[in-house]
């Protein structure tokens, strides 16, 4: 233990020796820079005068008071000197050309780059410097429309960057340089080669990836700008919103110029208020070039529509000229409706009367549901059936009729009546004699064909009063006129044309 103090010792020593003591902070004696004079933290001023072997003292000078050269202590690490402590000392200034982080760092405070210099841009060596730089040379591109640049030489002189002279070089105007616009086709761009000729822009397209945003390639291998909503196309690519439409742009839909090639959007009218008859009907339009419809008023859509159900007189039914309403009067049986008729008043203007049932009486047909006959309804549909106002009227319908349809010969009658409805009414009976007052088959014949041969006669019966039966054995006799001879005298009374006794 006693041996390690012993060291410590002589190396405090040498160290004091070498060093004089300033209690100026961060200045050496004349403006020497103050450096680092040993272990634990000394720092030395290198231009002080110190006497070697002499131990500093305060002030520069010696135990023995003696002047020499030495570096002065202007601190120490942790009270070396037996004084007071008086913390850690300051960090060192960098030099140009060391490294630094901020400006502070720096004797000179600017740091660039992470290193002290002057000004400007600091570095080591010129692959230190800023910018483009290839093979020690600095590109500029000075006229990007031309791809033309420029270059020079860089140095690294004092820790400085500095670029010396120029000569042309267009490697700086590169692909990212824009020499030209060339809408609508696509712009054109430098290559970053040495020398460079001035582009120049496209004047055909192959297709679509050739032109500019906004612009296609039509037809002619030409590119052109997109087309807005109403321009002309022959396809979708032609137009901004790209869709094409009856050879005309617009955002959707069945594009149009006018309303002439929107037929289909037609729709017929529609009647919507049948009380005021309104109605409306779908038209073709052409709003912002697409087809639509609008609605449009449409007198039409509500004629023949039932406004209001007008009792005995027509109904008000929707027109194209006026608002209907219903009649209160009439001039004419068609103001009516088909169940009355218009009953004049004396005046010009009548009232519509509902038409009169069968068996009422009447002075026109008009009146009648039916018809009007001898001041009468009545309905004469049946052939048989006529219209009456007594019976009177009806005698013609009396007949009697041979019925034929049997051997009897038996006939009947019909006798007509006229009914409450003023019609006649025929009832048929049956009539024994019917045939007998049957002539069709000639006078002096009793009986008709076939009740029961025809028109033949088998005795005397069968012929009426003045008629004999010619051959009544052989059953086909005729009814000839009694004459007073011949068969006639069968009877037993005397011969026709005989002389009277």
């Amino acid at each position: 233990m006693m041996r390690l103090a012993l060291i410590s010792s002589l190396l405090l020593a040498v160290a004091l020796n070498a060093c004089q003591l300033d209690t100026r902070p961060g200045v050496g004696s004349g403006g020497n820079p103050i450096t680092n004079c040993g272990d634990g933290g000394i720092l030395c001023d290198s231009g002080l005068p110190t006497s070697a072997g002499n131990v500093p003292q305060p002030g520069g000078e010696s135990a023995a008071g003696q002047s020499g050269t030495g570096m002065v202590i202007v601190g120490n690490a942790g009270g070396m000197s037996g004084g007071p402590d008086v913390g850690p000392p300051p960090a060192p200034k960098k030099l140009d050309g060391q490294a630094c982080t901020t400006d502070v760092d720096c004797v000179s405070g600017h740091c660039s780059a992470n290193v002290c210099c002057a000004s400007g841009d600091c570095c080591k060596a010129p692959s230190d410097c800023p910018n483009m730089i290839v093979n020690g040379i600095q590109l500029a591109c000075n006229a990007p429309s031309k791809c033309e640049g420029s270059g020079g030489r860089v140095l690294c002189t004092n820790f400085r960057c500095v670029a010396m002279g120029g000569e042309p070089n267009d490697m700086a105007c590169t692909a990212k340089h824009q020499a030209k616009d060339c809408s609508p086709y696509k712009p054109v761009f430098c290559n970053g080669t040495q020398e460079q000729t001035e582009p120049q822009c496209p004047s055909s397209c192959k297709s679509d990836m050739d032109c500019s945003t906004g612009a296609h390639c039509d037809m002619f291998g030409a590119c052109v700008k997109d087309v807005t909503d109403g321009g002309l196309c022959s396809m979708d690519k032609d137009c901004v919103s790209r869709h094409c439409k009856n050879r005309v742009c617009c955002k959707g839909g069945d594009c149009c110029l006018t309303a002439d090639v929107c037929t289909s959007y037609n729709a017929p009218g529609k009647c919507t208020e049948v009380s005021t008859c309104t109605g409306v009907r779908k038209v073709a339009a052409c709003n912002n070039n697409q087809c639509e419809s609008e609605d449009e008023p449409d007198p039409l859509a509500c004629v023949g529509k039932l406004v209001k159900d007008c009792g005995l007189y027509q109904d008000a039914i929707c027109n194209n000229r006026s608002t209907p309403t219903c009649q209160t009067s009439c001039m004419t049986d068609t103001h009516c409706k088909p169940n009355a008729y218009c009953e004049m008043n004396g005046g010009t203007r009548g009232e519509c009367k509902p038409r009169r049932e069968d068996g009422e009486k009447c002075t026109a047909n008009a009146q009648c549901k039916t018809k009007c006959n001898k001041g009468f309804c009545c309905n004469d549909s049946d052939p048989n059936s006529y219209c009456c106002g007594s019976t009177a009227d009806c005698v013609m319908l009396n007949k009697a009729e041979c019925a034929r349809s049997d051997n009897t010969c038996d006939g009947v009658v019909s006798n007509a009546t006229c009914t409450s409805e003023h019609r006649c009414r025929v009832t048929t009976m049956p009539d024994a004699n019917a045939c007998k007052r049957d002539l069709s088959c000639g006078a002096g014949y009793v009986r008709a064909m076939p009740c029961p041969l025809g028109c033949y006669c088998t005795n005397p019966l069968d012929c009426t009063d003045g008629y004999r039966c010619s051959e009544p054995a052989t059953g086909r006799g005729k009814c000839v006129p009694d004459t007073g001879m011949g068969m006639g005298g069968m009877s037993g009374g005397p011969a026709a044309g005989a002389p009277a006794p």
